[in-house]
């Protein structure tokens, strides 16, 4: 009986120690999406930018104020850049999924105006895609890819 009852005691503490931990591993860290385009920008060279309102980002992108608390978009003034920075700290993960459908959308779309038009914007483009990590979802272009992207993980991860 004793042997029984320490058992299933062992048991309920593996299986409460093993929830704790997958429940720490969920968690998200909390990311201000404007410090992040703040360092982004500090280390990485864009083109002059046009910030967006969230207006801007509904009637341009699509993304609907109910899917994020949180959001920075900046696109180029230039059509010639393909260049970008959006980052959105999304509401739900219903939010998220719109987020990233929308980004992916419009990425696409700048890619095919690219398309047999200025060649190497639309390497830029096409060397990008939309990430999400937690909460955030995030898509940026830029001539130096890799030091964008190292940029914001440092902030998401």
């Amino acid at each position: 009986m004793k042997r029984t009852i320490r058992i299933a005691a062992l048991a309920l503490a593996l299986v409460l120690a093993l929830g704790a931990l997958a429940a720490c591993g969920g968690e998200t860290r909390d990311v201000d999406v404007a410090a992040v385009a703040a360092d982004l920008t500090e280390k990485v060279e864009f083109p002059e930018m046009l910030t967006l309102t969230a207006d801007d980002v509904l009637n341009y992108i699509g993304v609907k104020p109910e899917d994020y608390s949180a959001f920075v978009a900046r696109i180029p003034l230039g059509a010639t850049s393909g260049d970008m920075i959006f980052l959105f700290r999304a509401a739900s993960s219903e939010g998220k999924a719109a987020i990233a459908e929308k980004l992916e959308r419009y990425r696409a779309q700048k890619l095919a105006e690219m398309n047999n038009y200025i060649p190497a914007e639309y390497d830029k483009i096409g060397a990008a895609s939309v990430r999400t990590d937690g909460d955030i979802v995030w898509l940026v272009v830029s001539a130096d890819q890799s030091a964008a992207e190292a940029a914001v993980l440092a902030h998401v991860r």
